[in-house]
């Protein structure tokens, strides 16, 4: 930290992260869904009607078209443009322009302060030298003996190499994958998809009795907060997560059935859970038949849910 100076390679991998966030964010738009039926930033907007003035446009289907194709046309090309010395100042105000206006009409958390400052690594050394000046008075001063820029290790360039394969290769592993992925999400989680689909589920859970075969209906508020059970409801490890709270916590709990009073051992968990895709209607999205405490969590593909039917 008390050197002057360092090695290109460390700002270059975070540039060549950030750029991966956006170009693969711009490929993961190339579908129909997006492009096509401006889904599901048509949804998305339309609960934005009751804003003053911009309101009323937000409703309009041309509009839900305008943001999707400039969104893909901008995670595609924005990386180019902050490379470019000549364009790099008007590339950074669209930059800021873009995720504030998603921030304000999208719950996505911290995201776009992280991608606005983030970038600013795409400016030259002058550029934060100058800012850190305005701060100096607030750091001790730094020694005047100058470290030299240590060699880079014989392994760096190995590491390198495979870190960026990874980076690279990891967003495309749902091709190994069959069916939809914005269906089963298999391969979906670290390929960079942001904000691609708008799933909605109802989901139905139900406790059997091995003996019996007597089964009782869960209420999910006894376990889950509204939120929690909406994003369960459409995402399939959380729904394997879910099945294994409700076996712990039946198994060997006495329940009522009618007069009787009868203990469970070893009871399954079964649901039966239905999932709208980007505005379509509702499908069955999980059988009952399975029992899904018995399910491994794994990278496996999950034959457990149902096909998509486009």
């Amino acid at each position: 930290i008390r050197r002057k100076t360092t090695h290109r390679w460390h700002i270059g991998i975070l540039k060549f992260q950030l750029a991966m966030v956006y170009i693969f964010a711009g490929i993961a738009k190339l579908n129909s869904d997006w492009l096509f039926d401006a889904q599901p930033l048509s949804i998305w907007l339309q609960a934005h009607h009751h804003i003053p003035f911009f309101g009323q446009y937000l409703e309009e289907k041309w509009v839900a078209y305008a943001f999707s194709w400039f969104g893909c046309i901008y995670d595609l090309f924005i990386v180019f443009f902050l490379l470019s010395h000549r364009l790099r100042k008007f590339a950074y105000l669209f930059v800021v322009s873009f995720h504030i206006i998603t921030w304000w009409l999208f719950p996505i958390g911290v995201f776009p302060w992280v991608m606005i400052f983030s970038t600013l690594i795409f400016f030259s050394s002058d550029f934060h030298e100058r800012i850190l000046g305005v701060f100096k008075s607030f750091f001790p001063k730094r020694s005047s003996k100058l470290f030299p820029v240590l060699k880079p290790a014989r392994w760096t360039r190995y590491f390198l190499v495979i870190y960026i394969f990874l980076q690279i290769m990891i967003p495309f592993r749902y091709m190994m994958y069959p069916g939809d992925l914005f269906w089963n999400q298999e391969g979906f989680r670290f390929s960079w998809r942001v904000m691609l689909m708008h799933k909605e589920g109802h989901a139905t859970f139900y406790v059997r009795d091995a003996e019996t075969g007597r089964e009782s209906e869960i209420n999910n508020a006894k376990f889950l907060t509204r939120t929690q059970e909406d994003q369960m409801a459409t995402q399939p490890d959380m729904i394997l997560q879910y099945a294994q709270i409700l076996k712990d916590y039946y198994d060997g709990r006495k329940l009522h059935y009618g007069d009787q009073k009868f203990e469970l051992k070893n009871p399954s968990i079964h649901a039966e859970i239905y999932v709208s895709l980007n505005g379509r209607p509702s499908q069955l999205f999980v059988a009952k038949k399975h029992d899904l405490s018995l399910l491994p969590y794994n990278l496996k593909h999950r034959e457990w849910i149902e096909p998509f039917t486009p």
